[in-house]
């Protein structure tokens, strides 16, 4: 997804769990278990909308209708269709964070750095398009700022894990310069949203050209 090109700096960790500061307007904090299965219920009615009728058929009043509750019900919990977009983009990205750490195992990581890094390619392409949103999602963002403030910070937690990630599999490169492929990876992962958006290749051939090339500009620094 297109962002501003400034390169933050980036301290490696090897903590891949740290959540990103919440950017929603809620209004209640879900705290029973009736509350919580409301807010879900909500957030899942929000998604159907935009799997079926796009980002433009999305109302407050709409997802309500969708989940079956009176529009004041929803604005217990979120104040406008603002802050329900926000919610479901941070989730969704936090889960696409998730899915390095849960691949980073010894057995994979002895796979050698070319098998483990496309294991983890197809697994984040595969949890970008889980919910078939994307596009909808990334015409969102050029609707709410916001919602690039939640992309940026996923940006720079997605370049740090890989900068890790990279020099376990034992690259070459000095931090800095892994530094500046992670975000280069990430800006080559922007256009790829944008030419999909805009061109409607079929998925699996645009999926492996991004694989190919992110294993072509990530080879030099094993070398």
């Amino acid at each position: 997804m297109a962002l501003p090109t400034s390169q933050p700096e980036i301290q490696t960790s090897t903590t891949m769990t740290a959540k990103p500061d919440s950017n929603v307007e809620q209004r209640k904090l879900p705290s029973q278990t009736r509350s919580r299965q409301r807010v879900e219920l909500i957030l899942a009615s929000c998604r159907k909308l935009l799997k079926e009728k796009g980002i433009t058929a999305v109302t407050t009043t709409a997802i309500a209708s969708e989940a079956g509750i009176p529009v004041s019900s929803l604005y217990q919990y979120y104040p406008n269709k603002k802050s329900i977009l926000i919610a479901i983009y941070e989730d969704y990205l936090e889960k696409i964070s998730e899915i390095s750490a849960t691949l980073e195992t010894p057995k994979n990581v002895s796979l050698g750095w070319e098998a483990f890094m496309s294991k983890l390619f197809l697994a984040l392409n595969q949890a970008e398009l889980r919910d078939e949103i994307e596009d909808e999602l990334e015409k969102a963002l050029s609707i709410y700022p916001e919602l690039a403030k939640v992309e940026r910070k996923h940006r720079e937690k997605m370049a740090k894990q890989l900068v890790g990630i990279l020099q376990r599999l034992g690259a070459k490169w000095s931090e800095k310069k892994l530094q500046r492929l992670a975000l280069f990876l990430y800006s080559i992962n922007d256009a790829v949203w944008a030419y999909r958006t805009e061109f409607h290749p079929p998925k699996s051939e645009l999926i492996e050209w991004q694989r190919a090339s992110t294993l072509g500009l990530i080879r030099p620094c094993f070398d």
